[in-house]
């Protein structure tokens, strides 16, 4: 196999990673959202199901990030990790609970 043929495979799994993490960002910034309208229109059913969705979501990226990766991919966890650093951090600031 060449170098040239390993980099683009390396970029495209990169990328597929990045959009991959992107699209959970944007869910978990739509869900924020809908959890702030809903405190404020005073709605505590759907703030308590939208909160339960947000710490559901983060249990599951948590476990993904659990699982053995390959050392290949160790960047890509070390980036996604970050990810969800900045996100525990914006929920705190937030003042969401997570259980």
């Amino acid at each position: 196999m060449k170098k040239g043929s390993k980099r683009s495979c390396k970029s495209a799994s990169h990328s597929l990673f990045k959009d991959k993490a992107k699209n959970r960002v944007d869910d978990l910034h739509l869900m924020f959202l809908d959890l702030q309208f809903a405190r404020k229109e005073s709605r505590t059913v759907d703030a308590a199901v939208l909160e339960e969705q947000v710490h559901q979501m983060l249990r599951e990226w948590k476990s993904e990030l659990n699982e053995p990766s390959p050392a290949s991919s160790l960047q890509q966890v070390r980036s996604y990790s970050r990810a969800i650093l900045i996100m525990f951090n914006a929920i705190a600031a937030s003042g969401l609970c997570l259980r």
